[in-house]
């Protein structure tokens, strides 16, 4: 949250030509509801196997594509693990520290429902984080404290590289 996984997203999209998804719209697209309304009507098990059964065919799918994952998405076990053991994916982690998050954030509130009603942003954020770390930290690319986002596109078309070269070498 905050951490700009879109933007690089589609930064990095257009740099290398692939196709961008964002999950949480597809998914809001898909259903013709928001995931707020996704939340409320169905529940978030309801959502969470939305997200899994959308990675798949995402997965499964022959197009190469940028997706841009719900914060949440990659700490169910099932999108989590689905990620991690096809070759053919890597996961990245944008982080940074909390009160830089904040600061991002702070004039977002009207924007992100999660977040709308939060009276100590940074409590929250630090929450957020702490529950969530034992998954961010599995994944295969950690870019930690970088706002530039040309460095950040030099990080994962070198990562990118170094997987690609060793697939060929085994």
């Amino acid at each position: 949250m905050g951490s700009g996984k879109s933007y690089l997203a589609h930064y990095l999209g257009k740099v290398i030509d692939f196709a961008v998804v964002e999950l949480d719209n597809r998914i809001e697209k898909n259903m013709g509801c928001s995931i707020d309304e996704i939340f409320k009507i169905h529940g978030e098990e309801y959502f969470r196997n939305l997200e899994y059964l959308e990675i798949q065919k995402i997965i499964n799918s022959e197009e190469k594509q940028i997706v841009s994952l719900g914060g949440g998405t990659y700490c169910q076990e099932k999108p989590h693990n689905l990620i991690n053991e096809n070759e053919d994916s890597f996961s990245v982690y944008l982080k940074y520290e909390p009160l830089f998050l904040r600061d991002r954030l702070e004039n977002e509130k009207q924007h992100r429902p999660i977040i709308s009603s939060k009276q100590n942003l940074l409590e929250f954020i630090e929450q957020h984080l702490d529950t969530r770390k034992h998954f961010y930290n599995q994944a295969e690319l950690i870019i930690s404290d970088e706002t530039d986002v040309e460095k950040m596109v030099n990080q994962v078309i070198s990562y990118k590289a170094y997987l690609d070269q060793k697939l060929s070498t085994i």
